[in-house]
């Protein structure tokens, strides 16, 4: 080796170890480009700052300082209650309104109805539905009141107790239950649970005790108290007159429903 080749190489063997010296240092020295502390998540704190190892580069950003909310629940149910299931006043009316129709179709049930078509009669079919209405509503836990005062509407009629509203009818064990066994039908073509059904017949046969006359037969009887509950019907015209001296035959006689 020439004495030139061996200068260069003591040369670049001392920039070489000025070098690594130069990297040293760099590398255990502070740092002046750290990088910045990530951004916390929501809520939560930032990461720290960067280490000279990793200079310039950001630390993680911290954990969110809470979990987020959670949606809203959904509303609890509200309890369902016979009244509501009955369609509260109004559909409990309409009810009434569809067994009502139903039981004049009976010619021993109507016989008890036929003082209605007496105008100005009160209670009138209107207020009667009315006060049933009433009634169930309020055996159902509904709001209404029985008996009650009507309002302008209804003349202000007073809907009675039943044994009040029935003690001149003459209503015997047999036509009551008839009454109840039609009322049984409408409700059979509604949507209305079983459960619901015997209910609402429970209501019904409650008031058994109230309306029916125990001094009147048991069977199915139309109504035997005019005054009370039927319309008479006018008596029949006389017959035609007969010919020479002899009269002609009586009309027949008028029947009472």
């Amino acid at each position: 080796m020439n004495k030139f080749s061996l200068v260069s190489l003591l040369c670049f063997a001392a920039a070489g170890a000025c070098a690594v010296a130069c990297s040293s240092d760099e590398d255990t020295g502070p740092v002046s480009g750290a990088g910045a502390g990530g951004k916390g998540g929501t809520g939560g704190k930032g990461g720290a700052g960067g280490t000279a190892a990793s200079a310039g580069k950001g630390g993680a950003g911290g954990t969110a300082g809470g979990v987020a909310a959670g949606a809203g629940g959904e509303g609890g149910a509200i309890e369902s209650t016979l009244y509501s299931r009955l369609g509260e006043h109004a559909g409990i009316r309409a009810a009434v309104d569809a067994i009502v129709a139903e039981e004049v179709k009976d010619p021993i049930i109507a016989s008890y109805f036929s003082q209605l078509a007496v105008k100005g009669h009160e209670p009138n079919v209107d207020q009667i539905s009315e006060c049933l209405t009433f009634q169930l509503a309020n055996a159902a836990d509904g709001p209404e009141a029985y008996p009650v005062a009507l309002g302008d509407d209804y003349n202000n009629y007073v809907c009675r107790s039943m044994t009040a509203a029935h003690s001149t009818l003459g209503i015997g064990a047999g036509t009551f239950d008839k009454f109840v066994s039609i009322a049984a039908g409408v409700l059979n073509t509604t949507d209305l649970s079983d459960a619901d059904k015997a209910a609402v017949g429970a209501v019904l046969n409650g008031t058994k005790a109230q309306i029916v006359d125990k001094n009147v037969p048991s069977g199915e009887a139309a109504c035997m108290t005019p005054a009370s509950c039927a319309l008479p019907i006018p008596p029949g015209d006389g017959g035609a007159g007969g010919e020479s001296s002899e009269g002609g035959a009586g009309g027949a006689a008028g029947a009472t429903l």
